[in-house]
């Protein structure tokens, strides 16, 4: 099995044994995956309405919440999961 799809294959994408996924890929339309500006600005309206309801959020963008865009391996800036 490719590296890659291992590590989508333990993602929090896939139902867990309640039967809820608990992460989810958004982008901006049209989609380049190197724009991070845009992303930034999804990341920013998704976490700020998961604060606004008590709900810890995860952003592949900034995975340990430093706000340094450019320090997160792997890189994944359409990714939100329950933390």
């Amino acid at each position: 099995m490719a590296k890659g799809l291992s590590a989508t294959m333990n993602s929090k994408h896939f139902a867990g044994i309640d039967g809820k996924a608990r992460a989810v890929d958004l982008a901006p339309y049209p989609v380049v995956w190197t724009d991070l500006k845009k992303f930034a600005v999804i990341a920013g309206m998704m976490l700020a309405a998961a604060n606004e309801m008590g709900v810890k959020l995860r952003w592949g963008g900034n995975w340990d919440g430093d706000n340094d865009l450019h320090d997160n391996k792997p890189e994944d800036p359409g990714h939100f999961e329950l933390a």
